[in-house]
Order: C-alpha cells, then structure tokens, then sequence
C-alpha cells in the first residue's frame, strides 16, 4: 500500500469522523458534475437555460456503515458478480459499464457549502435532478442539524442491521468545486488501479481546466487524492483506503 500523505490522512480521518459525501458519476461524463455546480446556491445556474442544472444527490459514507455508494461494488455477492463478468471479456465489460460504476466525487459535508443543501433522505429516494428555480435550501444552523440527525440516525440503524442499509441521498444545490478534494474508485469495468488511472487523470485535467462549457466552474486545487475502499461485513464497518496522488 502506497505511503499516506498528511493531506489524504486528514480526508481519512474525517470519513472516520463525521463521514464525508460521495456522488458516483460515469466515468466519461465525471467532469459534468461540475458544470452548474459551482456558481451560488441562489443563482440555480443553468436552470433557466434549461440544462441539466445544479442539483445533486450525494449519499454519506462512515467508517461505522458498510459502504453503498450508488452502483459501486460493495458487498462480496458483487465482488463475486463483478469477477464473472470480467471474465466473459468485451460482453461482459459492456454489462460492468451499465451495472457498476468505477467513480465518485468525495467532499466534506461542510466544506460543501452549508447553505446548499436542499432534503436529507436515509435512503434512495430516486428524486429527479430536474429543478424549477424555486426549492428553498436549509440554513447553515438547519444543516448542521439535519447532517447530524441523518448519521446518527444512520449509525445506529447500521448497528441494528445485519446487512448493508440503502444508500442515503443527501440533494445539494450545486457545491463548492474546491470541496471535491479526493475521488473514489472501485474497479467496475476495470481489472484494477493501474488501468483506470489514465482514465482518472483525464478526469483530473478536466476539472482543474477552464474550458467552455457554459455554467462550469474548474477546481483550483493542484492535486486530488485517489481512495478506494474495503468493507467488512461481519464487523459492519468500511475502511477508507489511499491509492494515489493525481496531479492536477
């Protein structure tokens, strides 16, 4: 395992902590999340225009949850589907790449921006990205609250539950780019780390660059951390794994 530097150590010990907020995206269209999202809360970018606009559903990820980040592999029957597939070469890569996804943006619910959140749910809610202008989001003391109600609640159903909860959707509008300071791969259509890293770091190019996307805003940030994850399902816990350094 490669040496952790301190700024993915800190990333770990807050999923440890509090927990952090993961969107899984297709890997081609990753850089998208970040078109309309960056931009006010109270602007609602790209609304109006009629594209796909700001809003986001994340879920909460803790070392004390077995992880269920949206279409990521997780639990061992999926680790055994995902082998099967692998196996069955071109056919099955085409089933991975709709079934499983291999990328998640990673943030800090704070660091988000607490005035850009709009419904905390436990589990999925299926709720459509398609926004009017008019949704009213939590006040940052409302946040805090909600965030706290939501993983204790989690938490503890966790501890009570034998097997893994229902991913939990968290809808933000838009958030800070900046807040996107690692990512999150699991394999999907990729055997591991070392295949997927060229395509990961096309996704790092793009989010850190100005291009002309209307409504985007890039990252300033010099680097993302890469993690992984692994869980274990008799102790219900998820470790949150460093891989790699991208730079920007």
């Amino acid at each position: 395992m490669a040496n952790t530097p301190n700024e993915a150590q800190a990333i770990i010990n807050k999923f440890n902590d509090s927990g952090l907020l993961v969107r899984t995206a297709q890997l081609n269209n990753a850089h998208l999340e970040f078109q309309d999202a960056g931009a006010p809360a109270s602007e609602f970018s790209g609304v109006k225009e009629k594209r796909y606009g700001p809003k986001r559903n994340w879920s909460l990820i803790h070392n004390r949850l077995i992880a269920a980040p949206y279409k990521m592999v997780s639990t061992a029957e999926e680790e055994e589907e995902l082998k099967d597939l692998q196996a069955k070469g071109p056919a099955g890569k085409a089933m991975l790449d709709k079934k499983f996804r291999s990328i998640g943006l990673l943030a800090a619910p704070d660091a988000i921006g607490n005035d850009r959140f709009l419904k905390f749910s436990e589990a999925d809610a299926s709720s459509s990205s398609t926004m009017t202008g008019q949704e009213k989001t939590f006040s940052p003391d409302q946040f805090k609250s909600q965030m706290e109600g939501l993983r204790n609640t989690l938490l503890q159903k966790q501890k009570d539950y034998k097997g893994r909860l229902d991913n939990s959707e968290i809808q933000t509008v838009g958030f800070n780019t900046d807040a996107v300071k690692a990512l999150l791969f699991k394999p999907g259509g990729f055997k591991d780390w070392a295949e997927a890293k060229p395509k990961f770091q096309e996704v790092v190019k793009k989010i850190t660059t100005t291009n002309d996307l209307p409504g985007f805003t890039p990252s300033t940030l010099k680097e993302i951390q890469i993690f992984t994850y692994k869980i274990n399902e008799t102790e219900k816990t998820t470790t949150l794994e460093y891989l790699d350094t991208l730079k920007a």
